[in-house]
């Protein structure tokens, strides 16, 4: 009871012939804070051990509760926030085989609650657009130069075939026989 003056102490349990209690003390002090006495109380250790009884008994199924309810609200929330991404996922998988019609405005909210995953579902978009866009004006290019090469093939061709012998003397030939023929 002594360290009770100091402050509030509690005392292992003690058992006499009356049962087994756990004791408790603590000060009183004067209004200019000295202290002045202290008051001590017994606790039978049967109460106490039902009164932790009884919280577990409360506190379990409230923490199980709480638990499953977590554990919904995880799933929930993490479904939201992934569904768009694999949807995103399967957007991109397409744009890289060529597929550039997109629609994503499935994914993410739309106006006054947009968010980071629409934002980003139309910087998709757009960069399939402007990816698509430059495959078909690659396509024109390579079309035109293909048309070029062509040409560009076919005179040179044509330019060594006129430079054979055999095209040289064929000339000469038909170049004899024109004169032959206005001679006549």
């Amino acid at each position: 009871m002594q360290k009770g003056l100091d402050g509030t102490t509690f005392e292992s349990e003690n058992t006499d012939a009356f049962g087994t209690w756990i004791s408790a003390y603590s000060p009183i002090v004067n209004s200019e804070g000295d202290t002045v006495a202290a008051v001590g109380m017994d606790y039978s250790l049967a109460y106490v051990q039902q009164v932790q009884r009884d919280a577990r008994a409360q506190v379990f199924p409230v923490l199980a509760v709480s638990y499953v309810l977590l554990i919904l609200l995880v799933l929930i929330v993490s479904t939201l926030l992934v569904r768009p991404l694999r949807r995103l996922t399967v957007a991109t998988r397409r744009i890289a085989a060529g597929d550039y019609d997109l629609d994503l405005r499935d994914i993410g909210p739309r106006g006054r609650f947009a968010d980071e995953m629409s934002d980003l579902a139309d910087s998709f978009k757009v960069m399939a657009e402007k990816v698509a866009e430059r495959e078909r004006a690659l396509t024109k290019e390579v079309q035109r130069l293909r048309v070029e090469i062509n040409a560009t093939e076919r005179e040179e061709t044509v330019r060594e075939i006129v430079e054979t012998d055999f095209f040289a003397d064929l000339a000469a030939k038909a170049d004899d026989l024109r004169a032959h023929m206005h001679r006549e």
